[in-house]
């Protein structure tokens, strides 16, 4: 019985696992179900993916020419405007060109030059011929060119209008206290007149007029400062002109460098670095090899390195850095200034101070400052002038017949006392400025040496 029992029990424990069984095949059978409607349905999304391709396709198989319309549209509206562009690009370029003409008074009817008594003939290339005020013969009275048009002038005589400063030709200088004969300007407006030469050293002629303006401003703020003792703005105002001072010396060798860029780049067809200190940095070797300089520049560079990078270090103090001159001390002959402070001590390697011009605590002249900015300038062109020369086995032909290039400025005869100003460096500025009013009545004279009636006293 007992045994019946334990087989009884068997039976029902294998009962109850078979249902267990059947129960777990029943889940199976569902997880099955569910898994086949989850796989129609992932076909089912993979048909309409399949399907929404087909149609995407299609869709951009007809946006196709569409774009390629708008493709070919925006080709011709970028060709249009790069069209427009190099049309504006090119009337600004004639405009420029007209507007230099016009500035320069270039004359372009060839019959029109030859009357001129200084041309001798009308350059074969590109060169222009610049019209200014001449001087006929032994006459102190110079004609004056007045252009009507590009191919129109008239003459007029100095007695209808004096020249008070610009450009003349003649044989010789006509006022030795006003005008000079600035060996650059010389140099490019007989033989090297291309427009870019040309404007460039006009530019150049400014900024030696900018430099010599300096100095007479200094004489003015002086005697000002003399009459007004208690205006304390004159020092700031003399602060604010040596540091214009410098920043015109560096504007000066921009274009010295744009000159020596210009000409080579024209006769041996490489360009230069547009920058003065790039190019006197550089060796010899790289001048000459790779930019093809000749030696006559190559030792222009050289020469003219070492003053100006000392300069070029002040300049970039004064105008990157915010280092200028602390103060100013107001004296009845000058404006001075502590040569032990910064900015000073680095101008004292160019000796500006000569020995016993210092006054009492160390103080020195901040003339001789503006007058080595000055003389710098005026030397470095004749320097340039003479380097260019000697570049040429063979200048170009010189458009003038025995006439040479003036240049007239009632502020040049500071120039004839710029090594006074740097050895003597204290003046009564009321001497210096009563010397300027008589230049100023030569002038007024027609550019002569003497008024009319030989008096200077009485004019």
């Amino acid at each position: 019985m007992q045994s019946l029992d334990e087989a009884v029990q068997s039976l029902s424990l294998a009962m109850q696992s078979l249902g267990e069984a059947v129960q777990a095949l029943f889940l199976a059978v569902q997880s099955l179900s569910l898994a086949m409607q989850s796989l129609g349905e992932a076909v089912q999304a993979l048909f309409l993916a399949v399907q929404l391709q087909q149609r995407a396709f299609a869709v951009f198989l007809r946006c196709i020419p569409v774009f390629t319309d708008l493709i070919e549209d925006w080709v011709v509206f970028l060709d249009v405007k790069i069209n427009r562009r190099e049309n504006e690009k090119n009337m600004e370029d004639e405009k420029k060109q007209k507007d230099l003409e016009k500035a320069l008074s270039l004359i372009h009817n060839e019959n029109e030059l030859l009357r001129l008594p200084y041309i001798s003939h009308k350059p074969k290339d590109d060169r222009q011929i610049v019209t200014l005020s001449y001087r006929k013969d032994e006459s102190k009275d110079l004609t004056m060119v007045v252009l009507l048009d590009d191919s129109n002038f008239i003459e007029t005589d100095s007695n209808q209008g004096s020249l008070s400063s610009g450009s003349y030709y003649s044989a010789d200088c006509i006022n030795k206290s006003t005008d000079l004969k600035i060996e650059i300007i010389d140099l490019i407006v007989r033989h090297l007149s291309f427009p870019d030469l040309l404007k460039s050293v006009f530019d150049i002629e400014n900024d030696l007029i900018n430099a010599l303006a300096s100095i007479h401003k200094y004489f003015i703020l002086l005697e000002y400062s003399i009459r007004h003792k208690k205006d304390y703005t004159i020092p700031s105002l003399v602060i604010n002109e040596l540091e214009f001072a410098f920043g015109n010396h560096r504007s000066f060798y921009d274009l010295v460098n744009r000159i020596i860029r210009d000409v080579n780049q024209r006769y041996n067809g490489v360009e230069i670095k547009d920058s003065f200190r790039k190019n006197a940095q550089q060796a010899d070797s790289v001048l000459h090899d790779k930019y093809k300089l000749p030696s006559a520049i190559i030792k222009f560079y050289k020469a003219k390195e070492n003053v100006f990078m000392a300069l070029r270090k002040i300049r970039d103090d004064i105008y990157h850095h915010g280092k200028s001159i602390d103060y100013i001390l107001r004296m009845e002959d000058g404006f001075g200034i502590r040569v032990s402070s910064y900015k000073p001590k680095l101008l004292a390697s160019l000796d500006f101070w000569a020995e016993g011009k210092l006054k009492q605590n160390g103080v020195g002249s901040i003339l001789p400052i503006f007058a080595l900015l000055a003389k710098d300038m005026f030397s470095t062109t004749t320097f340039l002038a003479g380097a260019l020369i000697n570049c040429f086995k063979d200048l170009p032909e010189d458009i003038t017949t025995g006439y040479n290039v003036f240049s007239r400025n009632p502020i040049y005869p500071h120039f004839f006392r710029l090594q006074e100003y740097a050895e003597q460096q204290w003046f009564d500025p009321s001497i210096v400025l009563n010397e300027f009013r008589i230049s100023e009545i030569a002038l007024k004279n027609g550019g002569r040496d003497e008024p009319e009636n030989g008096s200077r006293d009485k004019a």
